[in-house]
């Protein structure tokens, strides 16, 4: 028998073992693929990972791309998105100075300005590192509006080199940066 029952609400019953419960048998699947399901405030409704294995190696003392993430369409017209950024980095300089800077931009923007990270070595006998470094951006979206997001890296000193990436000349290692986007109903 098919057809369609109108109702303004389902409602399980207030009592018993399965109180305030809609059950949907077994063998039998809920299909709002044509309508719209309204997840409740702070319910995690989209989830996005992207994964970067290029090894780029910074040496200028401007900032450079070292990776664009694609452009997130948000599933909600009201929602918070959450960028989570971790980017592996090596630096290294044979004198005293393997600082690098990163910034992390939204929209063309800056959001993140870091403009000294890793060591400067006051012996002057070489200095080289190797680190994650991890960041969380926060956005309040209200109007579903696309969002991108990129990472960009630098030197502070021309002699140093900032390695995206990097593999320590390993053969077959492979090293990932990763960018996770989350978007959570309000």
């Amino acid at each position: 028998m098919a057809g369609t029952l109108t109702v303004q609400n389902i409602q399980g019953p207030s009592s018993g073992a399965n109180a305030n419960k809609i059950i949907i048998p077994s063998g039998q699947t809920f299909d709002a693929s044509a309508g719209t399901v309204v997840p409740s405030a702070g319910q995690l409704v989209n989830y996005v990972q992207h994964v970067d294995t290029n090894s780029i190696n910074f040496t200028s003392t401007s900032y450079a791309t070292a990776y664009t993430i694609p452009t997130y369409t948000p599933v909600l017209t009201s929602s918070t998105v959450i960028h989570r950024f971790n980017v592996v980095m090596r630096s290294a300089n044979d004198s005293y100075d393997a600082r690098c800077k990163l910034k992390i931009l939204r929209n063309g923007s800056a959001v993140i300005t870091e403009t000294e990270i890793f060591g400067y070595d006051y012996g002057g006998g070489g200095i080289w590192l190797k680190m994650p470094y991890t960041q969380v951006i926060s956005y309040s979206n209200t109007d579903g509006s696309n969002i991108t997001a990129e990472v960009q890296i630098g030197v502070v000193n021309s002699a140093a080199s900032c390695l995206y990436n990097s593999t320590e000349g390993t053969p077959g290692a492979v090293t990932q940066s990763v960018y996770e986007i989350m978007e959570i109903a309000q």
